[in-house]
């Protein structure tokens, strides 16, 4: 019977076990088939694909430095592979710079270039270098930025008569009641097509101009890019005097580039700077009027981080794909690289389409770990800073290796950290931010937003603020009605991934839905249904085979009598008495081993001698009371059996 007993258990523990496989398979099933791309389904952040990435990432480049562009080279020291790696492109890097005889670095040695100098001077000053010399070298390259057109505006509560003197020379005008200059200032200044305003002749952006006036009065400085319309934008410098007082305004707006301004170039070159500590608010006009003319180039992004003017973070939120992610229109550098860009910039943002991006590039990610693209190698390397920015694992004396937050301070815009309490290049924050020592937050009033009410979402850039967690800085409206592909929680995308296919299920216009392959609830885990088949299938024979033997097991365990049970107790109306079971009986039966066993059995003999592990035999017991009641059990459990 302990046989039986053991095969019961056994067959019962896989029951169990079984049952428990069918609610994993639910439960796998469930997750890959409700995971859809919304904020409340983010998971933290999956270890085992930023694994992948960086291992893939490490594989892909390991010992082919000197077959990467600069460019390459920059992302991939920026995410902060494994330190032989970062050895082996630090010195590479370093190998390709060109020291002139000005003693200024740049890069590459071939011939130098803005781009790549900024990338490399982001790269160093990632690994703690001291890149002065390259900083220098850039900020040598600035040049006057004469694509912009600029304008002189003067305003007064009344009419006004005004001098303006530059180039040693007074010139006398009047701003009337209508606000409208009445008469030119000169050769550099002349009234405006509108009249209300001096457009600044190209060749006087040099000049510094003192305004007197005999009224109270305001000046400064708008600016646009020529032939873009009537978008202009106001200089931040407007200045303010009394009557017979003075101001003076000078135009700084300044590009950078070789020969002439060059807009990529000027990017990189004034987060690099920003990054290193220097004041780059000459820079920003130009690329702010030239944003418009050079979209491919997402100049959003950089245009967020270097003067955290909000608008581009809203203009970055409205501005993602249906699929969520970016592309910039007429880019060169495909979704990838501009979704990194923009991942970058709104690092610190609590919108939901940030946290939507971030699942998008997770779910683009290969098996192998990278994104796959005609540029794969800068690609993952932008993407893996942008997503899983980490300290490097090999600095210079001096560099960070504490993150910031880890330290008990907060990553912010410069803008945003007072001078005093930024901590340096001492911690690290894995964007472009400064590590400060307070949080320095707004409220939402003071940050002009607004909290938007249950079953609404922003429209653009959520930020905390210190009485709201998400405080909306544009508007609140409804949430965009989900397609039939979203409603079958499948993805609307312009394109599908590799491991997803097209199927028919409507998107929005442009977009096409995609179904990840598996994602039926039975198609991946149809093995784990096989195998629990398979198992209960396999106790079912058991069961039939085995089943007298589990009949009577069953039987014994539920008429069975405990030691130590309180008065007598009728078990299925047998008769049997409180006792220990298998107890000393009448004619001197023994109390434990083999007997107590085989007694159990149905048609055992209780006269047939027992050997008690002694060379001696015992005279079969005269029948008792007990023995008769005995009698009658086994005689029923005879007849269960039959």
């Amino acid at each position: 019977m302990r046989k039986e007993i053991d095969l019961f258990v056994g067959c019962f523990i896989i029951l169990v076990l079984s049952i428990s496989l069918i609610n994993c398979a639910d439960t796998t099933a469930n997750s890959e088939t409700t995971d859809t791309i919304t904020a409340s389904s983010i998971p933290a952040q999956d270890q085992a694909k930023i694994d992948k990435a960086f291992e893939c990432l490490e594989n892909k480049t390991v010992g082919k430095a000197k077959q990467m562009s600069i460019e390459e080279i920059a992302f991939i020291i920026l995410a902060s592979p494994k330190s032989g790696i970062l050895t082996e492109y630090k010195n590479e890097l370093i190998a390709r710079k060109y020291s002139q005889s000005t003693s200024l670095d740049c890069w590459p040695s071939g011939g130098c270039k803005v781009k790549d100098t900024a990338l490399a001077v982001l790269a160093l000053n990632h690994l703690g270098e001291n890149t002065d010399r390259a900083e220098d070298w850039l900020s040598s390259k600035n040049k006057t930025a004469t694509d912009i057109q600029w304008l002189l505006q003067e305003d007064s509560e009344s009419e006004t008569v005004c001098k303006i003197t530059y180039d040693q020379r007074d010139y006398e005008t009047t701003i009337g009641l209508d606000k409208k200059v009445l008469k030119n200032a000169g050769n550099c200044l002349s009234i405006s097509p509108n009249g209300f305003w001096f457009s600044v002749a190209t060749n006087c952006y040099d000049q510094e101009f003192i305004i007197t006036c005999d009224k109270n009065f305001i000046a400064n400085l708008l600016y646009r890019k020529p032939g873009a319309g009537n978008t202009y934008y106001v200089d931040s410098n407007t200045q303010s005097s009394p009557a017979l007082g003075s101001v003076t305004i000078k135009i700084n707006s300044k590009c950078f580039g070789i020969s002439s301004c060059e807009y990529e170039g000027s990017l990189w070159a004034a987060l690099a700077l920003l990054k290193t500590g220097h004041d780059i608010s000459m820079y920003v006009p130009y690329l702010i009027a030239l944003s418009e003319a050079n979209k491919g180039l997402f100049p959003e992004s950089f245009l967020y981080m270097i003067t955290n003017f909000e608008d581009y973070a809203n203009w970055l939120i409205q501005k993602q794909k249906l699929g969520n992610y970016w592309e910039a229109e007429g880019t060169p550098n495909g979704k990838f690289y501009d979704t990194a860009l923009a991942l970058v910039a709104l690092k610190s943002s609590n919108a939901e389409q940030v946290a939507r991006a971030k699942k998008q590039m997770e779910f683009f990610q290969d098996t192998s770990g990278c994104w796959m693209s005609n540029k794969m190698i800068r690609d993952t390397a932008i993407l893996v800073w942008a997503l899983f920015g980490r300290p490097p694992s090999i600095v210079a004396s001096g560099g960070a290796t504490t993150r910031c937050t880890e330290a008990g301070y907060y990553c912010t815009a410069e803008q945003e950290c007072a001078e005093s309490d930024q901590l340096g290049d001492n911690y690290f924050c894995s964007n472009l931010q400064k590590c400060c020592k307070t949080q320095n937050l707004k409220t939402c009033d003071q940050l002009d937003g607004k909290v938007c009410s249950s079953g609404k979402e922003c429209s653009g850039n959520t930020r905390q603020a210190s009485d709201e967690n998400e405080c909306c800085l544009q508007d609140c409206i409804e949430p965009p009605q989900e397609t039939e592909c979203e409603q079958n929680e499948n993805y609307c995308q312009t394109e599908c991934a590799s491991n997803q296919e097209e199927i028919s299920d409507e998107c929005n216009a442009g977009m096409i839905c995609c179904k990840t392959q598996g994602d039926d609830p039975g198609s991946s885990s149809w093995w784990i249904w096989l195998l629990v088949l398979g198992i209960i299938v396999l106790i079912g024979i058991i069961a039939y085979v085995k089943r007298e033997e589990l009949k009577l097991w069953w039987f014994k365990r539920q008429n069975k009598v405990h030691q130590g049970s309180p008065g007598g107790t009728n078990f299925g109306g047998l008769g049997f008495r409180p006792g220990p079971p298998f107890g000393p009986r009448p004619g001197g039966f023994p109390p434990t081993g083999g007997m107590a066993r085989q007694m159990m059995r149905p048609g055992f003999s209780q006269a047939r001698p027992v050997s008690t592990g002694r060379a001696m035999q015992r005279a079969p017991a005269e029948r008792s009371s007990n023995s008769l009641e005995e009698d009658e059990v086994f005689r029923k459990l005879r007849e269960m059996s039959k």
